[in-house]
């Protein structure tokens, strides 16, 4: 029989590294005295490794031994360095490396290559593998060699006998001879290596189960219990990764109706292309990616893509679902199925009942499995066994020991560099503290592992997923609720099926899509919905599943019924893997244990055309009485598309809510006063996305609009908008940012700083002054500059005066102009002077003539005017109108551009004559129902 022996030294847990190291020295002395050779001075000791200096009882001759306990295998640098040390020491007429770990395959060049020297040179450094080792030991007599015959008679089968190993304890010394059923191994048989009797003292099988051998997951006790009735094949309850027999199944995606991730498809297909070419080293790769990024979805349409006739003959994909597992030998079980299934479709030659996992300790040493990978090596052919749902192996301590099967199996890959390949889809929103051994790992293995990051869903991957929810819906989407789909998601995979899925159902039971735009499509609701569905026990049970999940499907059938089960699998809210039970996602799971949802930044873009336009219409809403949207409209002056913009926001902002076009304000709203609706915008929109990602910036760091618009696609991954909308979007945000008091404007650009408070000021003044452009107000010289002094001398003797005590006196225009210049401010139910600084001026006309030369608007356009000294009001008009993109009437165009005129001709006059000339204008009196040029309505 073929077979490979181990070797290992194994100790009780928290064992001192002293008597770690006597058992290695024995091990070692004993083989040494084989050969006539005594140890003379022991140079270093630990638990692994110890070095030895021998001399030999007759010629004296003196070696040098490095001792290696070492579980995995033995790399070639191990060699290089001993021949160095012989090479620079010349007292040492000999090398010898002692080992009873396995060779790696470089090493093992190595040591063919040195081998098939001439005797003088190859003897200057002898290998000693567990193979040698153990012949020598059985040769000299210390040992029995491996009881095999022993073995069969007492399991009755050849076929079911695994791999012999060397089991050198504080106990003695053992043959552990591994047990297979359904080609795993299971369990153990015990002999005592120096009689070849067979151990079965109960309390030392358990001493020894209970060292840290590889094997100690394996049953030490089993010839205890055997022979066993009714033996079930492990390989019955590996659960491949499935995908949904439809659309809307909230299982992973079928492989038609996968979208995007290209690029990532074509990297781990790139990666396997260059281990078949032999090209790469790698031999683990990792998707990893937050909750319901598609990880699951993306390995199925890989598992799909790699047996179309391009790849069906090179690569061969087996996925596992980790979540069904419920001990160790189900890592090794999912080993033995991937091979035999690969070759059931042509991988390599020969039956596949004949592969077995002999070695539990290296299941790819096992003979079976070797000779099976040396003929994918051959063909040009490559294996990948994907472990999905990964991070359970470390979320609960039952099934650690399942981890550190996989750890093993991990270890195994990478030392073979072989034609099989492992990955693992890993959750990265999941905490991995950094003394849990699945951290280390990890980060151990940083240089033999590929990685791929799934992250948010592009626009386009967005949009290919609508349309294929769109061919399953039968009917084309309102471009509106397409809209809202988009704008929803956040370039969440999970979020966007369970979105669609939700109009889906909708559609299907006979509400139009027009009732289901501007609807709630929040996450929270959704999952709420799925809840309130359910009966109380059926409640109940899904959360005894939740719980406990992966949850034992025989224990909750004990403790419900099978229609209840049955019921929750009807309504897709839990899925099964073999005997284990789940919710549909680990998102909604999340949701019925602590009732929150993941934490996805709020990036909704406002609809309004302005904030002055929102606190209009919240002007007319109450708690008590109700308005519909015809009546908004006429009753603020708006047109209905604008008010249905409004309304939109409001929903968005929890100001107001609405059923069946009946607008009323929110419960939550004390008020609609502008403060307390300002108050509120201010409480959502410190939760919005681009606040967060302007708050992580370095304080005091300048920010311009262009910052704020590359900012707002960054967190609109799925949006689609024109260049031109999102200046519109960035010059908006912007300014609702500094309303709310969020940002400071530092000159044309502003800083990140939380005043605390809403900014009511800037949006009086905006009121009167300008339209609200990027958070910054455009002078457009409401009056003249005669008139605008004329109102500033008034207010300097009068201060404080209130806005209708300026308007009776004939100052309405003139005072738009003041706040527009920033030189009047108002406090407590008044305006006033803004204090000015040390260098103040003497009078109100050098007031008025420092801010309007510090002005950009009439900068601009005392520029133009200097490029176009002919140009008249409406042209002046006509380039202020596209320089800001506002949307004014020729005749605005030519009112607004008179004025400005004045006021730069006015400026560009007095500094060519380098003094402040007499302000043009005339003082009459203005209308007291003339309105401004930018006053909403």
């Amino acid at each position: 029989m073929e077979y490979k022996a181990r070797i290992e030294v194994a100790t009780p847990p928290d064992t001192p590294n002293k008597e770690k190291g006597d058992l290695l020295e024995r091990l070692a002395e004993d083989l040494l005295r084989i050969q006539n050779y005594e140890v003379t001075n022991q140079l270093r000791l630990t638990g692994a490794e110890l070095d030895l200096l021998c001399e030999h009882r007759v010629n004296q001759k003196v070696v040098y031994v490095e001792c290696k306990a070492y579980r995995d295998s033995i790399g070639a640098n191990f060699l290089h360095n001993l021949l160095g040390k012989l090479t620079f020491n010349k007292e040492y007429q000999e090398g010898w490396l002692i080992s009873t770990g396995p060779l790696g395959k470089d090493a093992k060049g190595f040591q063919h290559d040195w081998e098939k020297k001439p005797n003088i040179e190859s003897q200057k450094l002898s290998i000693y593998t567990p193979e040698r080792v153990i012949e020598a030991l059985i040769s000299a007599g210390r040992i029995r060699s491996v009881p095999y015959d022993a073995a069969i008679e007492t399991i009755g089968d050849e076929d079911r006998i695994g791999d012999p190993t060397l089991l050198v304890t504080q106990y003695g010394i053992f043959w552990t001879i591994a047990c297979l059923e359904g080609g795993v191994p299971v369990g153990v048989l015990v002999y005592y290596a120096k009689t070849g009797n067979l151990v079965k003292e109960q309390e030392l099988l358990r001493n020894l189960a209970q060292t840290d051998t590889n094997q100690n997951e394996l049953d030490f006790e089993y010839v205890l219990n055997f022979p066993k009735s009714d033996v079930e094949s492990g390989l019955d309850r590996v659960v491949e990764v499935v995908h949904g027999e439809t659309w809307a199944d909230y299982r992973p995606a079928r492989p038609q109706d996968f979208v995007g991730r290209e690029g990532v498809q074509e990297q781990i297909m790139h990666y396997l292309e260059e281990v078949r070419s032999e090209k790469s080293n790698t031999r683990v790769f990792a998707i990893k990616g937050d909750s319901g990024m598609g990880k699951s979805s993306l390995i199925a349409k890989l598992r799909d893509r790699v047996r179309n006739q391009r790849y069906r003959r090179k690569f061969f994909i087996y996925a596992v679902d980790v979540r069904a597992a419920t001990g160790a030998s189900y890592i090794l079980c999912s080993v033995l199925a991937c091979l035999q299934k690969a070759m059931e479709l042509g991988f390599g030659v020969g039956n596949p009942d004949n592969l077995r996992i002999t070695n539990p300790s290296d299941p790819f040493e096992s003979p079976s499995i070797q000779e099976f990978l040396t003929q994918l090596e051959q063909e040009g052919q490559v294996i990948c066994l994907v472990f999905d749902q990964f991070e359970e192996l470390y979320s609960k301590p039952e099934v650690f020991a399942v981890f550190e099967a996989a750890q093993k199996l991990l270890l195994s890959a990478v030392a073979a560099q072989s034609s099989i390949v492992l990955g693992f889809a890993w959750k990265t929103d999941t905490t991995v503290l950094q003394d849990h051994p699945a951290y280390h790992m990890w980060h151990r293995l940083a240089d033999h592992r590929m990685e791929v990051e799934l992250r948010q869903f592009t626009s386009s991957e967005a949009a290919k997923a609508i349309s294929i929810f769109q061919k399953e819906l039968g009917e084309k989407l309102r471009l509106d609720l397409r809209r809202q789909l988009t704008e929803n998601n956040q370039g969440y995979p999970w979020l966007l099926k369970k979105l669609c899925i939700h109009v889906y159902d909708t559609v299907r039971s006979g509400i139009s899509q027009s009732e289901l735009v501007d609807k709630d499509l929040d996450v929270e609701s959704l999952f709420d919905r799925d809840l309130q569905q359910l009966t109380s026990s059926e409640r109940t049970c899904l959360n005894m599943i939740a719980e406990s999940a992966p949850a034992d499907w025989y224990e909750i059938l004990e403790a419900t019924d099978q229609d209840v089960l049955g019921v929750l699998q009807h309504k897709r809210l839990i899925v099964r893997s073999g005997d284990r039970l789940n919710l549909y996602w680990d998102i909604f799971r999340e949701y019925v244990l602590t009732q929150t949802v993941p934490s996805i930044p709020f990036n909704y873009l406002p609809s309004s055309p302005s904030i002055r336009a929102l606190l209009k219409v919240v002007e007319q809403l109450s708690l008590e009485n109700s308005q519909n949207y015809a009546r908004l409209s006429q009753l603020c002056g708006l047109s209905e598309k604008t008010i249905v913009n409004v309304i939109r926001d409001l929903k968005m902002f929890d100001i107001a809510t609405v059923d069946q076009s009946e607008v009323r304000l929110a419960s939550s709203m004390e008020a609609s006063d502008q403060e307390k609706v300002l108050q509120r915008l201010r409480h959502v929109i410190r939760n919005h996305a681009l606040t967060i990602r302007l708050s992580k910036r370095d304080p005091g760091k300048v920010i311009t609009t262009l910052d704020i618009i590359n900012l707002l696609k960054e967190i609109n991954p799925t949006a689609q908008h024109k260049e031109k909308t999102w200046r519109v979007y960035g010059e908006k945000m912007v300014y609702w940012l500094s309303v709310t008091g969020y940002l400071i404007q530092i000159g044309n650009n502003w800083k990140f700083e939380d005043q605390g408070k809403v900014d009511l000021e800037k949006i009086n003044r905006s009121r009167k002054a300008g339209r609200e452009t990027g958070g910054i107000t455009i002078f457009i010289g409401d009056t003249s500059p005669l008139k605008t002094i004329e109102a500033l001398n008034y207010l300097e003797d009068n201060q404080p005066l209130s806005n209708k005590k300026m308007e009776e006196k004939g100052f309405r225009n003139a005072l738009n102009g003041l706040r527009g210049l920033g030189v009047v401010k108002y406090e407590d139910g008044g305006y006033s002077i803004v204090e000015l600084t040390e260098d103040k001026p003497k009078s109100t006309l050098e007031i008025v003539w420092n801010a309007v030369c510090r002005e950009k608007t009439i900068q601009l356009v005392i520029d133009y005017l200097e490029k176009h000294p002919t140009a008249d009001g409406k042209a002046v008009g006509n380039y202020v109108n596209r320089v800001f993109k506002r949307d004014w009437s020729v005749s605005s165009e030519t009112r607004i551009g008179n004025s400005l005129r004045q006021w730069g001709l006015w400026v560009l006059t007095g500094k060519q004559q380098r003094q402040i000339p007499e302000p043009p204008g005339r003082v009459r009196a203005e209308s007291k129902d003339q309105l401004s040029l930018f006053q909403d309505g």
